[in-house]
């Protein structure tokens, strides 16, 4: 406990002590970036222990201080009776082993009985433990042949994703941008160090690192010291229009749409890209959000992605309707469409163009 006490008050000194102003010195995006990641991971470096842990049984949900405890007791006892061969201590590891044994059972029955579904990141990893579900891709089969290495299953998911992608249209010219009272978005869409600051105290810790090795943790806790820097080089992207070349690359992690995948149709493709790219992105995002429920609010029929409705307000709204309609003796007729990669075939030009024609500054 010192060590890490230790560790994160140097952290927290090399974090207040750099001199983050001198990042943005130039008008290249990525050489400023490239600046901005050296410094943190450096910090990141020196600031936190690292240490590799084997897979052990401990990463069951379930297991508590008090059963570590446990378990290691009963294991020091093991390793003392198979040394000395004594009886007493043999039936100490006994007396050990079966109150592990019991107090594994109850510590389950207990935690499965106050498992709340509502906390989704518990409720899932113990429903992927109950289904015995594993990380790994199966063997796939593409192209009448199987696909058993890493590197061909890779190779396989990377080309099919390719695949799904939009390519077909063609640009779409930009809408006419003489008229400037045609645009009623704000032309102030920089970003201020309180929102950003905001913004990265609101990360969420249990997401999953981009490629760029910077976690949401290290961004969470040194907010309010790299928050001025984080915006200046957000205002230069803005300003500038380029996007850090990083920031568009990702990992991307296959996910089964169904127990039994063997098929790259079979899998989502999600991407992890780098945190503080999703950062700007929320900017945006609530810039766009704003001026549209001002002006050109979104119809009450859109059910998906907006604050405080789901496909479950959908088909409970949906079925209510149904009833009505059967209990006035009417009959019902439904047609359901399925869009295959409706995200990955979305025309960029074309939103870009829809968004234009609402109102927006290009």
């Amino acid at each position: 406990m010192a060590l890490c006490s230790c560790r994160l008050q140097q952290g927290s000194r090399l974090i207040h002590n750099t001199e983050w102003d001198t990042i943005c010195t130039s008008d290249d995006v990525d050489s400023c970036w490239a600046k901005w990641q050296s410094k943190f991971l450096l910090i990141m470096e020196e600031s936190i222990p690292k240490r590799v842990l084997p897979p052990r049984r401990r990463n069951l949900p379930w297991i508590n201080k008090n059963l570590v405890k446990s378990m290691r007791q009963r294991n020091t006892l093991y390793k003392r009776a198979k040394r000395s061969g004594h009886p007493l201590h043999f039936a100490k590891f006994k007396h050990a082993r079966n109150k592990v044994v019991s107090d594994m059972r109850s510590a389950k029955a207990d935690y499965f009985r106050r498992l709340n579904p509502s906390h989704s990141k518990q409720f899932w990893k113990s429903l992927k433990y109950l289904n015995k579900q594993s990380s790994s891709v199966p063997t796939l089969n593409y192209d009448g042949s199987e696909h058993c290495t890493d590197s061909e299953k890779a190779n396989v998911l990377n080309s099919y994703f390719n695949k799904c992608f939009n390519h077909t249209v063609p640009p779409i010219s930009p809408l006419p941008t003489n008229d400037e009272t045609a645009y009623t978005c704000p032309l102030d869409i920089l970003c201020t160090v309180e929102e950003v600051q905001h913004m990265l105290q609101k990360l969420d810790t249990g997401k999953a690192n981009g490629p760029d090795a910077i976690s949401a943790r290290m961004l969470k806790h040194t907010a309010s010291a790299i928050a001025p820097s984080v915006t200046e080089l957000f205002n230069l992207s803005i300003r500038t229009g380029q996007l850090p070349k990083d920031w568009k690359v990702s990992y991307v992690v296959p996910i089964p749409k169904r127990p039994g995948a063997k098929s790259p149709s079979d899998f989502w493709p999600i991407s992890l890209l780098s945190i503080l790219s999703k950062v700007l992105e929320r900017h945006f995002h609530m810039l766009i959000s704003d001026h549209l429920a001002e002006h050109h609010p979104i119809s009450n029929c859109q059910w998906g992605f907006q604050p405080g409705k789901s496909a479950l307000s959908a088909l409970i709204g949906t079925t209510h309707d149904w009833l009505q309609q059967l209990e006035r003796g009417n009959e019902i007729g439904a047609i359901f469409f399925d869009f295959e990669k409706a995200f990955d075939r979305v025309p960029h030009q074309l939103l870009i163009s829809k968004l234009m024609g609402l109102g927006l500054d290009p």
